[in-house]
């Protein structure tokens, strides 16, 4: 059986490089918000600047129901999500 070149083991040494940076800056354009995701990692987003969309909102008849758990959205602990 043939491996796929790109298996989990061959993608680990990737990890390292999902960092966060601060964002550029343009001429003539403004940062109007930017988040640095700063917090322990396994927790959720902050609420004081994220509002996350729970329970079934019929929304483009998806049949899914929106949770607000770390299990379906949560920071890295090292500034990314």
């Amino acid at each position: 059986m043939k491996m796929h070149p790109l298996t989990p083991f061959r993608l680990l040494p990737l990890l390292s490089l999902t960092i966060a940076w601060t964002p550029p800056s343009y001429p003539s354009w403004d940062l109007l918000f930017s988040d640095p995701f700063l917090g322990p990692g396994g927790t959720l987003p902050s609420q004081s600047t994220w509002s996350i969309t729970t329970g079934f909102p019929h929304i483009n008849n998806q049949l899914q129901t929106y949770l607000a758990s770390p299990h379906e959205v949560q920071l890295s602990g090292g500034s990314t999500l």
